[in-house]
């Protein structure tokens, strides 16, 4: 890497400026890392998309950090980040050895880095399944680890929502792990470390703090799709703070980001945990179901958008239309010409979901992207394909 000095330079410039609007926009209160002994990788819970920024004020130290391949296909603004940041990309729908090669290089060099394991903002508040490749990385890159867990960000900005709410946020350090004793420990006992560090639960924060805002339950749907009382995919539409599904279920997102049924008629769930935990466990128990009708639409949507791009940071666009997913298979097609695009299940490799609703997915070294403006849920996309033909996923 180059431009180290320039690069430290610009994290501290960042600092005078967002380290008081943090403090003052959104209650952030933070335990500050100060390691001296040598370099380190940090590695944090992904709350929002402003990690980046709350973890650069959290550390003394400049480290450099893992950003997703999508923020290197945007132009002037891949400049500006490759300039003054340089980040370290990561394919998001693809497992990738050489962000590992990058990294223990980076690491080589005496640089410090940081990850979210994770690899996605969580959806629901809790944190995701940590993947465990990290752990061997870690095993081997013969640095420190510092885990730094942040409790308050997903109610503050929630990735469903494009509002934000501002409350409390805090962030504590988990542990330090010092070279020596990394070396003692097995990758499991590493892997098993770190989800116990990272592990947040934001009702613990919830109920305790409020987080107000405008607009509170907009865009539910990019990630509450499958309804407890009447089991329809997509059937809720959310406006204000009012979620509500076709069957009359109406419900209310309140400041303590609890979901309160107005019609008092029994609605099981009070979170948006709570009732996305049950709509996965849902998905895999109808799957066999919804295999039995190979030729039926299990979910589809309009007014989507498909690209292809590669791995040299070029995207193209393919059609503008429809996409649906059936049990074996992605249908799009074109709103113009009415031609169709198949993409079977079993050529899918990988598949991650990008900020609130982009999709992407790749097959072998094709790697498509589905872009919508509407609030779709691509979680849903995800959930069910995963679960209908083995796929590696980032959700």
């Amino acid at each position: 890497m180059s431009g180290t000095r320039l690069h430290r330079a610009v994290i501290e410039f960042a600092r005078c400026i967002f380290e008081p609007y943090m403090k003052k926009k959104y209650g952030y209160e933070f335990e500050k890392v100060d390691y001296g002994k040598g370099n380190f990788i940090a590695l944090a819970n992904h709350t929002t998309n402003l990690d980046s920024i709350i973890l650069g004020l959290s550390f003394k130290q400049h480290m450099y950090f893992v950003a997703g391949e999508q923020l290197f296909r945007m132009g002037w603004i891949t400049w500006l980040l490759r300039t003054f940041l340089n980040p370290i990309k990561r394919m998001k729908a693809k497992t990738e050895a050489r962000t590992a090669v990058s990294l223990l290089r980076a690491l080589k060099a005496g640089h410090n880095i940081c990850m979210f394991p994770e690899g996605s903002c969580t959806w629901n508040g809790e944190t995701a399944t940590i993947i465990q490749s990290t752990a061997k990385l870690i095993k081997r890159a013969g640095v420190a680890m510092i885990t730094y867990r942040v409790e308050g960000g997903y109610p503050s900005m929630p990735r469903w929502s494009k509002s934000k709410r501002p409350g409390k946020m805090i962030g504590t350090i988990g542990n330090i792990y010092e070279p020596e004793m990394l070396e003692k420990m097995t990758v499991d006992e590493i892997y098993e470390a770190m989800c116990k560090d990272l592990y947040v639960n934001s009702i613990d924060m919830t109920e305790k703090y409020e987080y107000k805002g405008k607009t509170l339950a907009q865009n539910l749907e990019t990630v509450l799709f499958v309804c407890p009382k009447c089991h329809g995919i997509s059937t809720y539409t959310s406006e204000d703070d009012i979620f509500s599904c076709k069957c009359g279920v109406r419900l209310r997102y309140d400041t303590h980001c609890r979901l309160n049924d107005e019609n008092n008629a029994g609605f099981p769930y009070t979170s948006v945990l709570e009732w996305d935990n049950w709509q996965r466990q849902w998905v895999i128990d109808n799957i066999e179901r919804m295999k039995k009708n190979p030729d039926k639409v299990i979910t589809s949507d309009d007014n989507q958008e498909l690209f292809t791009y590669t791995e040299d940071e070029k995207t193209e666009h393919v059609l503008s239309g429809s996409m649906a997913l059936y049990t074996d298979r992605f249908v799009f097609k074109d709103k113009k010409n009415k031609k169709e695009l198949v993409i079977n299940l079993s050529d899918i490799t990988d598949i991650a979901i990008i900020t609130m609703t982009t999709l992407t997915f790749s097959c072998s070294d094709i790697h498509y992207e589905v872009k919508c403006k509407i609030p779709r849920s691509a979680l849903k996309y995800l959930l069910i394909a995963a679960a209908l033909s083995p796929m590696r996923y980032i959700i």
